[in-house]
């Protein structure tokens, strides 16, 4: 793969994000594969709770890590590989929205085996009693429900900020947009959630 490395290099680690890219651009595809296994799960979580649909998610994650590769030339070093990631699968989960006019996130999502696919299913905790775990679903559900009333460049913000970690700075650049607007959407957000689960709206 042809690149035009900067000049003046960042410095990182030899297992960064930024050391596998130049490797890859040199042609390692076993550095490709390393941020591919990096950046699967949380990546396909995050394209599955924006898009709503299990199977339009594997669609739209397999061909945003096939642009990543056709374009990874473009990317920076030194700056942040995994906002740059994550702007590619919004972009190809907005193009999944245009085809199929859906708004994102279903009320249930499935696996293949037909299995739900928890929003919240970091809350699972094997030392809970059984009793505990139904609340736990219980309020899984009606975060699923009430993220549902949110536009889409709302939940943009919470579900990067949330479910995926991203400091305000990092989502500023995944969505392109100064991170004043990140925060007045998190603040709208959260006070709609918060409207929907007090039992408000």
């Amino acid at each position: 793969m042809e690149a035009q490395l900067p000049a003046v290099r960042a410095m990182y680690s030899p297992d960064s994000d930024d050391a596998l890219v130049e490797r890859a651009l040199k042609g390692d595809m076993s550095a490709f594969s390393r941020l591919y296994d990096r950046y699967e799960k949380p990546l396909f979580n995050f394209i599955c709770q924006y898009v709503g649909d299990y199977e339009a998610a594997q669609d739209v994650f397999q061909e945003t890590f096939i642009r990543a590769y056709r374009k990874l030339q473009r990317y920076q070093l030194g700056t942040n590989f995994s906002a740059w990631l994550h702007r590619i699968a919004i972009n190809q989960s907005k193009d999944e929205f245009k085809r199929r006019r859906r708004r994102p996130i279903s009320s249930i999502t499935q696996s293949e085996g037909g299995e739900e696919t928890d929003l919240l299913a970091t809350i699972s905790d094997e030392s809970l009693t059984p009793e505990e775990l139904l609340t736990r679903k219980e309020q899984a559900g009606r975060v699923r429900r009430a993220l549902t009333r949110l536009t889409k460049d709302h939940m943009q913000v919470i579900l990067l900020y949330v479910f995926q970690g991203m400091a305000y700075k990092d989502i500023a650049e995944t969505l392109g947009i100064p991170i004043g607007t990140v925060k007045s959407r998190m603040h709208y957000a959260i006070k709609e959630l918060g409207k929907v689960l007090d039992g408000r709206l």
